[in-house]
């Protein structure tokens, strides 16, 4: 399991239902969400259901944002989850 699978597991893990993330858009892109993120725009994201114990953690963005982020001005580009992230 890749650094951005962990992340993402044990977010899944948690209690709660809601979290609010402010971070820079390197990390947000390679480490969580593979989107591109513009200065102050926000996204809304939730997971996506497993069928299967041994399937990936993926994250799917509501429609409201999903074209350029909710404020229209991120970028639409996408990159693989975790690509550019150092090894460990």
């Amino acid at each position: 399991m890749n650094r951005a699978q962990s992340a993402l597991r044990d977010l899944y893990a948690r209690p709660e239902k809601l979290f609010i993330v402010v971070s820079h858009d390197g990390f947000l892109k390679a480490g969580v969400t593979g989107k591109t993120w513009a200065n102050g725009d926000y996204r809304v994201f939730e997971f996506d259901e497993r069928a299967r114990d041994n399937d990936a953690y993926r994250l799917r963005e509501w429609e409201l944002t999903a074209n350029a982020g909710a404020r229209g001005l991120s970028p639409q580009t996408v990159a693989e989850l975790g690509e550019g992230l150092p090894d460990p």
